[in-house]
């Protein structure tokens, strides 16, 4: 695969990678913007919104033009433009990190409490089951009470009461060893009802380690080093983490992929260059400019950013000097030295058109 081929890709993973960062910090700035203002009414959300998704997309404009400008020395843009994208990051980083920190604080808390009812079920498991193992054996309560109801029929018996001779009095007691087991019984089955109830919620509330994972794993991690971090403390750091990424991405994707897309081509550029001065036997060719002509004074950057800029566009380019000069960020008289050198080591075709002039691979 040449480097033509692989610069097109490129280029398109790098305008793909910036529109998306952009596209999801426009999108996170205007939802949070529009619920911030429909609070007090639907209009005046939509307005925040607006004005949310106009400086998230203007952001990586001015922050490439900031830049642009402090390498050709214009303060007053550098200036203004700076000073627009960082209200902007200042403002979408702010909205960012409002909806993080709400998502990530309800999942914490919704994990905490979840934790927390598996940890009050499994207490009850435990002191159920301790005291279950304290409790003496007993029949089953249906048949304790047919048992005591059959005794409480014996003549003389009254209730237990009120006991007449010794056979009833024989019998209340044995009703009272009886009620006494039938308690145990009613009580066994009381906690049995509670560990299988306790056991049934345990099932459904999924398994819970620490309520916020990534700041528990950081903690010991410091805390490993011999700093001593608390998950508490170090939660609210971490929401940077996915908020700086997002905002200061965003705001420098353009400047990113602007330079992804014009890199040079240092090893063809360069080797065409001498090749052109050159004829097949090693000496120099007739139709080349001797080394006191103004075109070998020309820097090669120029004439590289104009072949790399060629190649760009599918092996032509067009336009008049000014849109020329625009486009390759040079000045007019170096688009006219710059075409010259090309033409004149024929690497380039240069005739009239419409837009103004033509130039294309020879």
């Amino acid at each position: 695969m040449t480097r033509d081929t692989i610069r097109p890709s490129a280029r398109w993973v790098a305008l793909s990678g910036a529109l998306l960062l952009t596209g999801a910090s426009a999108m996170l700035g205007a939802f949070y913007g529009y619920r911030l203002g429909s609070e007090s009414h639907a209009v005046l959300g939509a307005l925040f919104a607006a004005a949310a998704l106009g400086g998230a997309l203007l952001t990586p404009l001015a922050t490439d033009e900031a830049i642009r400008a402090a390498q050709r020395g214009a303060v007053l843009t550098t200036m203004a433009c700076a000073a627009f994208a960082a209200v902007s990051v200042t403002y979408s980083t702010a909205a960012a990190l409002s909806l993080s920190a709400g998502i990530r604080g309800d999942h914490t808390a919704s994990r905490s409490i979840a934790g927390e009812r598996a940890t009050l079920a499994r207490a009850v498991v435990a002191r159920a089951s301790a005291e279950l193992d304290t409790l003496a054996p007993s029949r089953p309560s249906g048949e304790l009470q047919a048992i005591i109801g059959r005794l409480m029929q014996t003549s003389g018996a009254n209730g237990c009461e009120r006991t007449t001779g010794a056979a009833p009095r024989k019998v209340c007691t044995e009703v009272a060893t009886l009620k006494a087991e039938l308690a145990r019984s009613d009580r066994r089955a009381e906690l049995e009802a509670r560990i299988a109830d306790a056991t049934r919620r345990l099932g459904v509330v999924p398994p819970v380690g620490a309520a916020d994972p990534l700041a528990s794993a950081v903690a010991v991690y410091a805390n490993s080093l011999g700093m001593r971090w608390e998950p508490a403390h170090v939660a609210p750091w971490l929401l940077l983490v996915p908020v700086l990424f997002l905002e200061l991405g965003a705001a420098l994707s353009l400047f990113v992929a602007r330079a992804a897309c014009a890199l040079p081509d240092p090893g063809d550029a360069a080797q065409r260059l001498p090749e052109a001065r050159q004829t097949p036997s090693g000496g120099e060719d007739a139709g080349a400019p001797p080394a006191d002509t103004p075109s070998s004074g020309i820097q090669t950057g120029a004439t590289v950013r104009m072949l790399n800029r060629i190649r760009r566009e599918g092996g032509a380019i067009e336009g008049s000097t000014r849109e020329l000069a625009r486009a390759l960020e040079i000045g007019k008289s170096t688009v006219h030295r710059a075409i010259g050198a090309l033409a004149a080591q024929g690497l380039v075709t240069v005739e009239a058109s419409r837009a103004g002039t033509r130039i294309a691979l020879a």
